[in-house]
């Protein structure tokens, strides 16, 4: 309880962050700086996928909405991460207390008793190796996760629209009673 206490309490700060208490309506503010890719990196760091959703509602109108197909990739590659590192333990558990439990000269195996000890080893190797890559992957997404919200954070505002071009054509200089023949380089925002 007190951990969902504090999450909530350190987004309420997170997003009134910046802000000007002296001015008393957004209007005062430009839409550059209302948003502060810094922000979206802490809430993202705080609470996965908190920085897209910060992102999102400071998007300029006409960007596209990414969070359909982002926070699904988020919770799914974090829930997939975490169940398998669940279940890799349990199994990594259960071998490694077979083989303690078979250095007991009175144990009698029932659950295992098909396999010897070089393969209760092996066994318990791979799933170690497995639980250990399920948290480096779950790891991996999170972290990737809080990069996308920075920088998406920071080209929230960037210009991605057709009129922005460059044209490279060729071109007759004439200065003078000399002429060349060469090329120029438009660019049009």
């Amino acid at each position: 309880m007190r951990f969902i206490l504090f999450i909530l309490l350190s987004l309420s700060i997170l997003l009134n962050y910046g802000q000007d208490s002296k001015k008393d309506s957004l209007e005062h503010y430009k839409l550059d700086s209302v948003h502060k890719p810094k922000i979206s990196l802490i809430a993202s760091a705080i609470f996965p996928s908190g920085g897209q959703i910060y992102n999102q509602i400071y998007k300029v109108e006409g960007q596209r909405n990414n969070l359909w197909w982002k926070l699904p990739i988020i919770y799914g590659g974090i829930g997939t991460s975490v169940y398998f590192t669940i279940s890799n333990q349990n199994n990594f558990k259960a071998f490694k207390n077979e083989r303690i439990a078979r250095l007991d000269e009175n144990y009698v195996s029932t659950t295992f008793s098909f396999l010897s000890d070089s393969q209760l080893k092996v066994y318990q190797n791979q799933y170690e190796r497995w639980r250990n890559l399920s948290i480096i992957a779950g790891l991996g997404v999170y972290l990737l996760q809080v990069i996308d919200a920075n920088v998406e954070g920071h080209l929230m505002h960037f210009d991605t629209s057709d009129d922005l071009s460059f044209h490279l054509e060729p071109s007759f200089l004439q200065t003078g009673n000399t002429s060349a023949l060469g090329m120029s380089f438009r660019i049009s925002f």
